[in-house]
């Protein structure tokens, strides 16, 4: 079953050319904003990923924890598993691949569902 991914800021698709980055920006984001996800020590989860926004302004993907993130009893164990998500704090990602950047933020809405 496919996995359907948007965001959505202001009402309005965020036109992202889609790949697992982007996924697991969206597995890190939501966990770390609302402190529930797969991490099995969630407060160190959270604090890490707030400090590295504090000091490095962005978190860096790898394409080893793309392959972690995207999986889908990963993203199950994260708000997404059963409805969108309003991010509350801004999350900027860096695909240490590509360089590519993906900042989300406050009232960003982040989705992922199955279709067959």
């Amino acid at each position: 079953m496919p996995l359907n991914t948007q965001i959505k800021r202001d009402g309005k698709v965020l036109p992202l050319n889609w790949g697992g980055f982007h996924v697991a920006a969206m597995v890190i984001a939501v966990s770390a904003d609302s402190g529930t996800g797969p991490y099995q020590d969630m407060k160190s989860f959270v604090d890490e990923a707030k400090g590295l926004m504090e000091k490095q302004g962005t978190i860096g993907i790898s394409p080893g924890s793309v392959f972690r993130l995207t999986d889908y009893t990963v993203i199950g164990a994260t708000p997404l598993n059963s409805k969108s998500y309003k991010l509350k704090k801004r999350w900027k990602f860096t695909d240490i691949v590509d360089g590519e950047v993906l900042e989300l933020l406050p009232g960003d809405e982040l989705s992922a569902w199955r279709s067959s």
